[in-house]
């Protein structure tokens, strides 16, 4: 071990020996907070890392979106009553696809003054040499040690050490020490055609309104969220090989919130100074009002017409 890596070791409470890479998940302190804050990472990777944070980010909004959407199908789809036209369902979905259309297609722009995930790729390609095996490792573990199992104490360094290594060679191949530059280029090359549809549609339906008339009549939402399922899935082979998050559980967001439960009862509800009702009072309005009601109120409401 060089007299550098000794000291950071040191300094940081790290074992010193050289079978036991520096596993950032096992201590915590400042030294786990630099690698976090890719502090040992070049300039340009940490260019890349903020990339790709925004690019993740608005891909949960989307998926978030698309949540809420298909629970809204589903809804649709089991009440026989909301399968006519409505107005408002129909503009719901459409401005679902309309904005989905656009912020998705920001992912295979390729203009020199934005931030998109075909582009990130290009230059990762481009400059495969700023993330070697060595480099990776040390990225992300401040060491360009690799992890050897030296006795029981060491066994966890040892298996977090080997998922590492393991999720290099997802990009490099086994035992590689350079990245697949033709694997990142395939990966592009992938979006890029999985983006067609989407693109026609954004640039001459949605964004422009094209002089020639549309290139494509219709897109529908099943084409719409292929793409967006091939986006969800680059972008977590990238973000595994910049920021490398082991847990993280993907882009969808588990609401917490219930949101659904406004589906439950009715929006408007009549008041005695209405000169109309918003909908007729025959039987079945009325158990589906009393329902919709909480238990303690239904019974109050109940003991009214009863006594």
């Amino acid at each position: 071990m060089d007299p550098e890596e000794r000291s950071r070791r040191l300094a940081a409470g790290l074992p010193v020996a050289e079978t036991v890479a520096g596993p950032a998940w096992s201590t915590d302190g400042p030294f786990r907070d630099q690698i976090r804050a890719g502090e040992f990472a070049s300039p340009q990777v940490r260019t890349w890392r903020d990339q790709i944070h925004r690019i993740s980010d608005d891909l949960v909004d989307l998926q978030a979106s698309r949540s809420v959407i298909d629970r809204l199908r589903s809804v649709v789809q089991a009440n026989p009553r909301l399968q006519s036209y409505n107005l408002l369902l129909e503009r719901i979905f459409r401005w679902y696809a309309t904005s989905t259309l656009v912020l998705a297609h920001r992912d295979v722009q390729d203009q020199r003054d934005v931030v998109s995930l075909v582009r990130l790729l290009e230059a990762i390609a481009r400059n495969a040499g700023e993330l070697t095996r060595d480099r990776y490792r040390k990225l992300h573990t401040g060491s360009t040690i690799a992890a050897v199992a030296a006795g029981y104490e060491s066994l966890g360094a040892y298996a977090a050490g080997k998922v590492l290594e393991l999720s290099y060679d997802k990009l490099a191949g086994p035992n590689r020490n350079t990245l697949n530059v033709d694997a990142i280029n395939a990966d592009v090359a992938a979006l890029v055609a999985a983006a067609t549809d989407v693109e026609a549609a954004r640039h001459t339906v949605y964004a422009h309104r094209a002089a020639a008339g549309a290139s494509v009549a219709s897109i529908s939402l099943g084409t719409i969220h292929d793409f967006v399922d091939l986006l969800d899935t680059v972008v977590n082979k990238y973000r595994g090989l910049l920021l490398y998050e082991p847990y993280f559980q993907g882009h969808t967001p588990v609401d917490q919130t219930n949101w659904t439960e406004i589906l439950t009862f009715p929006w408007i509800l009549p008041r005695e100074s209405d000169s109309s009702v918003p909908y007729a009072a025959t039987p079945a309005v009325a158990r589906t009002l009393l329902r919709a009601l909480p238990d303690d109120e239904r019974r109050e409401l109940l003991r009214e017409f009863l006594d």
